[in-house]
């Protein structure tokens, strides 16, 4: 399946010390049929750094990561707007 979108976030470590950075992509479905979290984590990545360094991460979802689960069990995805955050990033891709 395509990707439903691509987030990129970049991660960064002090310039004095090396170490590793988590970079964590929440999304939030501005208006569904269902209740859903506020903002739901939808993926993650760790990236070992060096002192001072920055460096671009891309994380894809598909649109399966953007299904809701109806009460009767079943998965659906739902047209709307749904907002991805990564660190002060974010982005509102569209689906009809």
């Amino acid at each position: 399946m395509a990707p439903a979108s691509e987030s990129v976030g970049d991660g960064r470590t002090p310039a004095t010390e090396r170490g590793t950075e988590t970079v964590q992509l929440f999304g939030e479905h501005r208006y569904s049929s269902v209740v859903t979290p506020v903002r739901e984590l939808k993926d993650f990545t760790e990236v070992a750094l060096a002192a001072g360094e920055t460096r671009t991460v891309t994380m894809t979802l598909t649109a399966d990561d953007l299904q809701v689960v109806k009460p009767d069990g079943s998965r659906t995805l739902e047209p709307g707007s749904y907002e991805l955050f990564v660190g002060d990033l974010n982005r509102t891709p569209t689906i009809a």
